[in-house]
């Protein structure tokens, strides 16, 4: 059944350019209009030259280490990364984070480490070989990792093989036993928002209040300005007050070095503003606990005070990386006055989704709209999902050997012998497979109704006694054969309390249709099998 939503049209907002830390790749040197195209190129092929010349360097220095420590790549590799300065491989030019750096090293000795449990043991590091490197990832791929997780590392190790001479390093679907095992996808399927996850996020910030005012106000600048963890700990929010409060400057140990500028285009937001102005350091315009801690000592803390209260994806469910989620939700429906497809909103035209994702990626310090699907999920993909979960369902069911088939089918006969049909439908969200994840997964619910006038006839009165006897007992049991089918909880009501426009899944259809009907000695044999003890 088709829901009608409406289709308000909001003025289109135009993304404020991009501010601070340089030019951004598809920029010009102001963030303002996109660069031509053969700029783009022109940047791209400079970055490639300067990625060849870097592979030249590491490779001479490489062997330069392993002269002095020969058949030892663990203390080669110790004395070789201090020496290295890792550019960015893509977008403007800059050094890698802290981050980035130990998430190299942190792939390259893991490299190491299985490679002799692999009983492949490296010596120098310019002997590991492309063999050692397909037969890395098919051990990495039978442990069961993510694609992501994977690609991760051979990002990492294409570059370092590149400083060790080797060039044409396969492909992650090359290397790996099923190549099906190399694909992902970026598009969210399940909301890390928080509301969407069984929390109300203003509940939470505000029981953190009580307990430590500054974690609550950056976990505020985190849901209503959508800025990271370090943004928060680090704005001076006197300075980035721009446009008579009406904009925010965030240009403070952003990611990539993007700054940019975060309407703040609702009154929460604007007195947010305040609130943070009032509470901030007067010298330093940041708010923080102690003004003479360093960024990581401000870190650390929030990091305590969040898991102190039990925001973390082990005990609640949630992060607070959750909280910018949120804000990408709420601006989406601002924009669209619909809810993203990853909180079960429909299709919206074109050009203003279009919009709205290139209005947010810039909210939340991207360039990409593409990047939002991350937050906000796509269509195609939940339509994907929808149509995957109805599969599940249908296929579970109606198995012909099930024990909610029986319990139909045995219903069912009853009724045909007096002269009603029997049916069964999967009732609201779990119709259409747009089914919730988390605390707020709903139950299944199923309805049942009888069609048809029982036949005037001799023993329809006993016809009917058994048809009734018949259908209280599949209501009696179904709840708990559907639970146990699904692992999910289940209730059984008539249709009659189904109210209209609610969708509807009407289960054994095609056996109904006569298309793949069980032939009557399998009924009979169900029947028997499946009838009440």
């Amino acid at each position: 059944m088709v829901t009608r939503f409406g289709q308000a049209r909001i003025p289109a907002v135009t993304p404020p350019p991009v501010v601070g830390g340089g030019a951004s790749r598809g920029r010009d040197s102001a963030g303002s209009a996109p660069a031509p195209l053969w700029g783009r190129k022109r940047r791209s092929e400079l970055r490639k030259g300067e990625m060849k010349r870097e592979a030249v360097k590491m490779e001479a220095l490489i062997r330069s280490i392993e002269a002095a420590y020969p058949q030892d790549a663990y203390r080669q590799l110790t004395e070789l990364w201090p020496q290295v300065r890792l550019e960015a491989a893509r977008g403007r030019q800059r050094t890698v984070s802290v981050r980035t750096e130990d998430a190299y090293m942190d792939v390259l000795r893991l490299t190491l480490n299985d490679l002799a449990s692999l009983n492949m043991r490296a010596e120098n590091l310019s002997g590991l070989t492309i063999k050692q490197l397909r037969r890395l990832f098919q051990t990495w791929e039978t442990r069961g990792l993510a694609a992501s997780t994977l690609q991760q590392r051979l990002t990492v190790l294409r570059r370092f093989y590149g400083w060790t001479g080797h060039l044409n390093i396969p492909t992650l679907a090359e290397m790996l036993v099923d190549p099906k095992n190399a694909s992902r996808s970026s598009s969210a399927t399940v909301s890390k928002a928080w509301s969407m996850n069984g929390m109300d996020p203003d509940l939470a910030i505000a029981q953190m209040e009580k307990v430590c005012p500054v974690t609550a106000m950056h976990m505020r600048m985190e849901r209503h300005w959508g800025l990271r963890v370090q943004e928060a700990l680090s704005i001076n929010v006197f300075a980035a007050e721009h446009g008579d409060g009406t904009l925010l400057l965030v240009n403070r140990n952003t990611k990539g070095g993007r700054g940019r500028m975060v309407p703040l285009d609702t009154p929460a937001r604007r007195n947010l503003l305040r609130a943070a102005q009032a509470m901030a350091n007067p010298n330093t315009g940041v708010v923080q606990v102690d003004p003479r801690k360093t960024l990581d000592q401000a870190r650390t803390h929030y990091n305590y005070m969040i898991n102190e209260a039990g925001f973390s994806k082990r005990v609640s469910g949630v992060t607070s990386h959750g909280l910018r989620h949120e804000y990408a939700l709420d601006r989406y429906r601002e924009r669209t006055n619909q809810e993203a497809p990853v909180a079960g909103g429909v299709k919206v035209d074109p050009a203003l989704e279009r919009e709205a994702r290139q209005s947010i990626s810039f909210d939340l310090g991207h360039t990409r709209p593409s990047i939002t699907t991350a937050y906000l999920g796509s269509i195609q993909q939940m339509n994907r999902i929808h149509l995957a979960v109805l599969t599940r369902l249908l296929s579970t069911l109606e198995a012909r050997n099930g024990t909610v088939a029986k319990l139909y089918w045995t219903a069912h006969r009853a009724a045909s012998a007096a002269g009603c049909d029997l049916r069964l439908y999967v009732v609201g969200e779990h119709a259409t497979g747009a089914v919730r994840q988390g605390p707020k997964a709903s139950p299944v619910l199923l309805g049942y109704e009888t069609v048809g006038s029982p036949i005037v006839a001799l023993g329809s009165a006993e016809a009917r006694a058994m048809m009734n006897r018949a259908v209280l007992e599949m209501t009696g049991r179904l709840g708990a054969a559907v639970m146990a089918a699904l692992q999910t909880p289940a209730y059984v009501i008539e249709m009659a309390q189904v109210q209209q426009q609610t969708p509807l899944l009407e289960l054994f259809a095609t056996d109904l249709d006569r298309t793949t009907a069980p032939s009557q000695d399998d009924r009979t044999a169900e029947g028997t099998e499946g009838a009440p003890q």
